[in-house]
C-alpha cells in the first residue's frame, strides 16, 4: 500500500537576521496541514458529507413554515423530513440498481422532494441529488474514478444550489409579507370604509392638498369611530397605526386612491 506523500503538519519558518529560526519553527509554529487532512478522507466519507449537505438543503426546501403550514412540533417535523429524504435516497439507489435510468429517477426525485419550490431550484437540487446517488453506487462497485467524476459534477453545482436557495428564501419572505398585508387589510376593512366616507364628507373647501395631510387629518376621527364600533373588541389599533394604514391605502389601494383623487381639487 502506497504511503501518503503529504506530510500531516507544516512548519511556518520565520527569518531572523537572514537565517530561518528553526527552533521557533519546531517548538511553536508547527500546525496541521489542511491538504493532508483532506487527502486522508476516504471517498466514502466524502460521499456521506455531500449526502448530509443535500439533506440539510432538503430541510430548507420542506420547511413547514413556508409550505403546508404543518402544525406538528418542530422535532417531529425534522424527523419526518429526515425520514422522507432517507427513504427517497434509498429508493433511488435501489431503483437504479434494478435498471432504472438516473435521468428518469431524477424526475421522480423532483416530484417527491421539490414540489413546493421554483423550477430552477427543483432542477439544481434534483441534479445534485442524482450525482451523489450515482457516486454512491459507483463507489459500492469499486469504480472509484467514476465515482470521483460524479462528485466533481456535484461540486460544480454547490454554489448554484446555495444561490438558488437564497433566491427561494427571498421569494418566500415576499410571499409571507404579501399574505400578512392582505390579512391586515381584511382585518381592518371597516377602517377603509370610514376612510373612503370621510374623504368625501370631511374634505376641505379646496379639496385635499396631499395624502399626508389627509391622513393626519382623518386618523383621529377614524380612530374614534373605530373605538365606538363593534370592531374594537376584535381588532385593537391606535391613531398612529391608522395614520400609517390609511396613508398606504390612499397611495396603493384602488378604491381609496380614487376617493382621494376625486376630492383632491373638487372645489378648487
Amino acid at each position: 500500500m502506497k504511503r501518503n506523500p503529504l506530510p500531516p503538519t507544516y512548519a511556518r519558518q520565520e527569518k531572523t537576521g537572514g537565517e530561518y529560526n528553526q527552533h521557533l519553527t519546531q517548538s511553536v509554529m508547527v500546525v496541521p496541514d489542511h491538504y493532508h487532512d483532506f487527502s486522508e478522507t476516504s471517498l466514502r466519507e466524502k460521499i456521506e458529507t455531500r449526502k448530509r449537505f443535500l439533506q440539510e438543503t432538503y430541510s430548507f426546501i420542506s420547511d413547514p413554515q413556508f409550505t403546508s403550514g404543518d402544525d406538528l412540533p418542530l422535532v417531529n417535523s425534522e424527523e419526518k423530513t429526515e425520514e422522507k429524504f432517507q427513504a427517497e435516497y434509498h429508493d433511488s439507489l435501489s431503483n437504479i440498481r434494478n435498471g432504472q435510468s438516473a435521468t428518469k429517477r431524477q424526475e421522480v426525485v423532483k416530484g417527491a422532494l421539490c414540489g413546493n419550490v421554483e423550477a430552477e431550484l427543483q432542477d439544481i437540487f434534483s441534479t445534485a441529488f442524482m450525482w451523489v446517488v450515482c457516486a454512491d453506487l459507483l463507489e459500492e462497485e469499486g469504480l472509484n474514478e467514476k465515482s470521483w467524476s460524479c462528485l466533481v459534477e456535484f461540486a460544480s453545482l454547490e454554489h448554484r444550489l446555495e444561490l438558488s436557495c437564497m433566491a427561494e428564501h427571498e421569494r418566500r419572505e415576499k410571499s409571507i409579507h404579501q399574505k400578512n398585508g392582505a390579512q391586515a387589510n381584511s382585518h381592518h376593512a371597516n377602517l377603509k370604509e370610514y376612510l373612503i366616507e370621510f374623504l368625501y364628507t370631511e374634505a376641505p373647501e379646496n379639496g385635499w392638498r396631499a395624502v399626508k395631510k389627509a391622513a393626519h387629518t382623518l386618523a383621529p376621527p377614524i380612530w374614534h369611530r373605530h373605538e365606538k364600533s363593534e370592531h374594537r373588541a376584535v381588532h385593537e389599533t391606535s391613531e398612529k397605526k391608522i395614520e400609517t394604514l390609511i396613508t398606504n391605502w390612499m397611495n396603493n389601494d384602488k378604491s381609496a386612491h380614487q376617493a382621494f383623487v376625486s376630492n383632491k381639487n373638487r372645489r378648487g
